[in-house]
């Protein structure tokens, strides 16, 4: 096995470099774990305690794992192997383990332990810029990734060499992007210092009144600046995240259009861009690419065949951009004879229209079950327990149950609700069993970002048209600490962005804290899940209780927690049986503590009828079921000093004895000249009484 943990290969005498504190840096790092792992390895998931995947690429697979408790990691397939964030982090980029020390330091604010203005400085560049001619080319071979598929070489103004960056294509169909620069005696695999150089410093030069395009990557500009000769096109090295690293004075006056990659995070390093032209470039413009496929650049749009007059035509369209968009203002005269909106709903007082409901349970409580129970009502346009819903396409994302419990589970509702499969025609659901499931991955504390998953996730509902979506469970979705105010703000404020979009309603399942179950609140982890949500709900088992009978067990109560727009404190009462939910009669908490109060009566005249039947027989005196004859039994037990009940509730006990197999009519003794009499007797080994209701 190699292991990289120990390896330190510092580019300098130790004497010239700030003191790093590997250990505050490794803490920092693994603090943000498994977020960070998500950006780092976006093919990854977790399995147990563990980030897997199938290489340092983050491509699918095993070979890959990573300790989320101690740090360490092995990679199976190449014997590379660490014990920290910090190796892991080299590893991956290439780098000696102090220059990824110091990137890690960087990205997570980790000064090393010294103030810097105590440090020593360098006694020589870590960078040297321009490149002397007599250091010549590197060989760009990566130890890992072998020979470099392409090469760019960005120049100076006087075209005199800063750095080259170095693309390597890799087995799994992806790539691995690396700058080259010299250090005063040999090549090194390192960015250069902050700000760094544009790439078309030396074309820049040369036309210095000539428009400008901005692209992202390198091999982009370099098809954009084939497309459309007339203008100057660079692009900054280190991808959408490195825009404010790259030194932008030189388009200082200029014209300027961006051309974005069709993604979000092109969108993103456009808006980033804007920003750090503004009071540099005279114009800003951004061209609008929302139309055309997914990840589509320049390199692409030749690819495609475009040619000069189609980029001519694209950049006709492109718009003034804003560094800052001014917020919406509402200006409240104009609402002046506007007809009030009414609130809208997707389940009436309970689960609120372009909003986030959270829906939690304890464990095996069915809430998984219930969410599923709402999605039929929502599809097939039926009441929810009663309760009017809005009938629309709704999406399930399932996280914890497989397709054959889903299948399941759907063929008991079907039958609960009358419906077949064949009228589920709004319907769709997904089981996400162990796949990678977090839908906000976070670099560090406060700062989020929506992941691949939740970018499929969207453009699935909007495929579909789904406008009710279930997300089933948090604990699978979120990828921060729920304890953390801001990360989970911003995981609602992104679910509650996917609602809006989708013109509709998200709900999302969670499990309550141990505090929270005791309590009976309901809650879990920062109270940033119930404040940012506009409604909460709480599934719960029915509380123990003498009077509840012996089917509590199948009894739950579901509560209004939380409602910006309605009543809190709201309860329905459910009934479980055969694999899906039943309202109870009233579906009401009082109503049903009433029939548990109504139960215990009944239970209480069954066996005060069976204990006057007894003493009757013992007495010789048999009693009738007719209520024609002398000896009606109702009447003659109600007689009975002991008894307690009137006739009608004895009434009531003889019928549910009967129906129970507890009594019967048979032969209870002779006359005197010996006929046989005949009269209510007890079944031996008969049931004990039961309660009368549903079961």
């Amino acid at each position: 096995m190699v292991d990289l943990s120990h390896i330190s290969q510092p580019d300098h005498p130790t004497t010239a470099r700030p003191h790093l504190d590997f250990d505050a840096i490794n803490a920092a790092a693994q603090a943000a774990y498994p977020g960070i792992l998500f950006q780092w390895l976006p093919g990854g998931r977790i399995e147990g305690r563990e980030y897997v995947c199938g290489d340092l690429n983050g491509g699918a697979g095993k070979s890959l794992k990573i300790n989320l408790d101690s740090g360490r990691w092995s990679d199976f397939a190449t014997d590379h192997q660490g014990g920290d964030p910090i190796s892991l982090y080299a590893a991956k980029h290439g780098l000696s383990q102090g220059d990824a020390a110091r990137e890690l330091a960087d990205q997570f604010g980790v000064d090393g332990g010294n103030p810097i203005q105590q440090q020593t400085k360098p006694e020589g560049p870590q960078v040297v810029m321009p490149v002397p001619a007599e250091a010549g080319q590197p060989e760009f071979k990566h130890f890992k990734y072998g020979e470099a598929s392409k090469v760019w070489t960005y120049p100076d103004a006087r075209r005199q060499v800063l750095q080259h960056v170095a693309r390597y294509d890799l087995a799994t169909g992806g790539k691995q992007i690396i700058p080259w620069t010299w250090n005063g005696t040999s090549w090194q695999m390192k960015h250069p210092s902050k700000p760094r150089p544009l790439y078309g410093l030396d074309r820049l030069a040369a036309r210095p009144a000539a428009q400008v395009i901005i692209s992202e990557g390198e091999k982009a500009a370099d098809a954009a600046q084939r497309l459309y000769p007339d203008a100057i096109v660079v692009t900054w090295s280190g991808g959408g995240n490195a825009v404010n690293q790259a030194d932008w004075t030189p388009l200082g006056g200029r014209q300027v259009v961006i051309w974005p990659d069709a993604d979000e995070p092109g969108a993103k390093a456009a808006k980033a861009v804007t920003e750090a032209l503004e009071g540099i470039a005279a114009s800003i413009r951004v061209l609008d690419v929302s139309d055309r496929p997914y990840k589509w650049d320049a390199a692409d749009a030749e690819a495609d065949g475009w040619t000069t007059d189609d980029v001519a035509a694209l950049l006709s369209d492109a718009t003034v951009a804003q560094p800052f968009e001014p917020l919406k203002l509402i200006d409240p005269t104009t609402l002046e004879g506007v007809a009030i909106p009414d609130f809208k709903w997707l389940v009436d007082d309970w689960l609120p229209w372009g909003y986030v409901t959270a829906l939690y349970g304890d464990g095996g409580t069915g809430k998984s079950l219930l969410a599923q129970q709402l999605m039929t009502a929502v599809a097939t346009g039926q009441f929810f327990f009663g309760l009017p819903t809005a009938t629309c396409r709704a999406l399930g994302y399932f996280c914890e149950d497989k397709e054959d419990e889903l299948h399941r589970r759907q063929a008991s509702i079907n039958s609960a609700m009358g419906v077949t499969f064949s009228d589920l025609g709004r319907m769709r659901w997904v089981s996400r069993v162990g796949e990678d499931n977090i839908l906000m991955a976070f670099l560090r504390e406060g700062v989020g970002s929506a992941t691949q998953a939740f970018e499929q996730l969207r453009a699935t509902a909007l495929t579909v048209g789904a406008q009710f979506i279930v997300l089933d469970t948090a604990a699978d979705l979120f990828g921060g600490n729920e304890n953390v105010r801001p990360q989970v703000r911003q995981f609602i404020n992104l679910l509650g962005r996917l609602a809006i979009e989708i013109d509709g309603a998200v709900l999302l399942c969670a499990h309550p804290s141990a505090s929270g179950m005791s309590s009976g609140d309901g809650s879990g982890g920062s109270t940033a899940w119930s404040n940012t949500v506009r409604s909460r709900l709480y599934l719960q088992q029915m509380g123990e209780s003498d009077d509840a009978g012996d089917d509590i067990e199948d009894l739950r109560i579901l509560t209004r927690k939380k409602a910006n727009y309605a009543r809190t404190g709201e309860e329905i009462v459910l009934r479980w049986h055969d694999w899906a939910f039943f309202a109870e009669r009233g579906a009401g908490a009082q109503d049903t503590v009433a029939r548990i109060e109504q139960s215990k009566r009944e239970r209480e005249a069954d066996q005060a009828f069976l204990n006057g039947l007894d003493k009757l027989h013992g007495q010789g005196r048999n009693v009738s079921e007719s209520a024609y004859a002398k000896t009606y039994a109702p009447k003659f037990i109600a007689a009975l000093p002991s008894c307690g009940f009137k006739k009608r509730d004895l009434e009531q006990a003889m019928e549910r004895l009967f129906d129970q197999g507890a009594i019967e009519v048979g032969e209870v003794g002779t006359t005197k000249d010996r006929k046989k009499q005949h009269g209510i007797r007890r079944v031996e080994h008969s049931p004990k009484p039961q309660e009368t209701g549903e079961n």
